[in-house]
């Protein structure tokens, strides 16, 4: 299936899912370093690159996307210098398309007990119906 492929500018706060057609990809400002290209805390050196966008200032996501909730789109790992690990420091998540529901382990936070993000749905809080229904039919 061939697809065009779509550069559109926002930023990574944005918080509306937008539903387009799938395999299109959106360009936004990495929400680790502000669209600077430098690592914001500078933890190596002040001329470390940003290590979400390998120093371009922009990352590329696949719609439909929301907010990570792991990091609250930050794009910083909660109590930590680093990247989040959820989103990767894009600030954002690509969903999967179908139907979703709340994640069971999480219940739709995004992380678990000790602020890591949750390994099950990763960092989303969302996971597919089916993926839900099979987990069910493993512990019966």
């Amino acid at each position: 299936m061939a697809t065009e492929e779509k550069v559109v500018e926002t930023t990574a706060a944005e918080k509306v899912v937008e539903t387009t057609t799938a395999d299109e990809w959106v360009e936004l400002t990495c929400a680790f370093c502000q669209g600077t290209g430098r690592d914001p805390f500078g933890l190596l050196s002040v001329l470390s690159t940003c290590g979400a966008c390998r120093g371009a200032g922009k990352v590329r996501v696949k719609r439909p996307y929301v907010p990570c909730r792991a990091c609250g789109g930050t794009g910083i790992q909660p109590f930590t210098r680093l990247y989040c690990l959820g989103c990767g420091g894009k600030g954002v998540q690509s969903i999967p398309e179908g139907a979703m529901q709340t994640c069971p382990v999480c219940e739709g936070a995004g992380v678990d007990g000790v602020g890591l993000y949750c390994q099950h749905c990763h960092g989303i809080g969302e996971v597919p119906v089916e993926e839900e229904a099979g987990k069910k039919a493993e512990k019966k």
